[in-house]
């Protein structure tokens, strides 16, 4: 699971996360996001797209899906960080890890 902003690195983050994996699922702030990213990869096997609406609106189906949360731009842009937090705790398996680098303070 690689939960991120639209940052100008979401897409060498997502290449060095699938070189370790079979299967990611990656989770961008907005569509417009989602669609860059799929322009770019969409040819990358084991690779799925979902906004962070849609991931928050599915939670159950994601449910103890994932063995690590990637979120490499922290929580920042997230409006309801306990909310965010909450989603993708409930998405790891149990003993799942997350990987949490906050680089912006949320204001």
């Amino acid at each position: 699971l690689y939960v991120a902003a639209a940052g100008g690195r979401m897409l060498s983050g997502i290449r060095d996360a699938m070189a370790q994996a079979d299967e990611l699922c990656a989770v961008f702030a907005d569509s417009r996001a989602v669609e860059r990213a799929k322009a770019e990869l969409a040819h990358v096997p084991g690779l799925s797209f979902m906004s962070f609406e849609k991931f928050l609106e599915g939670q159950s189906s994601a449910a103890g899906h994932f063995d690590w949360a990637i979120l490499p731009e922290g929580l920042a842009f997230a409006e309801n960080v306990p909310l965010v937090l909450s989603a993708v705790y409930d998405a790891l398996l149990p003993g799942g890890s997350v990987l949490l680098n906050e680089t912006t303070p949320n204001e």
